[in-house]
């Protein structure tokens, strides 16, 4: 989805489909709020006229309305999970690959990535107690299937003394329960020795990616 206003109005003209996009990096809010309106039986086009912040449409006149970003969520626990509701449990009977957060947020300021904005460069995480209950809660669903890999949607997993220690909990599960035996992980681009450290802790079982943009001294 792109980022320029003008670019960003041909996009939703190209696609009538699409009455509303959720724009920004944190989805929660600004759907949630589309929806409550919705659900108040307020119609498409007045809410079109002004939608929630974190939202872009076309107005009746095919012009592009978008409001600003809603504030960034600092305690992700404020979120309900969508895994400890149950309502996950239909997609962990063998058939997908756990797909799990434990950030939000990138450091970097790379120009070709989209994580680079501003408003999303600090880190915020879950709580380790709910990324525990919630691990545990795949891995009992899931255990029958080992060749499954499990998926971390994090940018720069492995760069924070915190993700050592969810690294040594899911070394645990995997003694114990015999999954997850294989991870699927971007891992972060600083910190080396505590990189190697999360790639012992998962017994060399995460590719570790180290991603210098220039090894040119001057660059540098």
């Amino acid at each position: 989805f792109p980022t320029d206003p003008e670019e960003i109005a041909t996009y939703l003209k190209y696609r009538n489909e699409v009455d509303f996009y959720v724009y920004n990096y944190e989805g929660e809010v600004a759907f949630s709020e589309l929806l409550k309106r919705i659900l108040g039986n307020e119609s498409i086009q007045s809410i079109k006229l002004n939608p929630p912040p974190g939202v872009a449409c076309l107005n009746t006149d095919r012009e592009l309305v978008k409001e600003p970003v809603p504030e960034r969520l600092e305690d992700l626990d404020l979120i309900p999970s969508p895994i400890l509701s149950g309502m996950m449990d239909d997609f962990l009977l063998g058939n997908y690959m756990p797909f799990f957060e434990t950030t939000r947020g990138c450091p970097y300021g790379c120009t070709f990535c989209v994580q680079s904005d501003e408003w999303y460069n600090k880190i915020y995480g879950f709580s380790a107690e709910r990324i525990e209950a919630e691990l545990v809660y795949i891995t009992e669903r899931i255990k029958d299937f080992p060749d499954i890999p499990l998926a971390l949607s994090d940018s720069n997993f492995g760069m924070y003394p915190r993700d050592l220690e969810t690294a040594k909990f899911l070394a645990q599960l995997s003694k114990q329960y015999g999954w997850p035996n294989s991870f699927i992980i971007d891992t972060g681009k600083s910190q080396p020795d505590r990189l190697i450290e999360v790639a012992l802790a998962l017994n060399r079982r995460i590719s570790m990616s180290l991603s210098p943009q220039s090894l040119n001294d001057v660059t540098l």
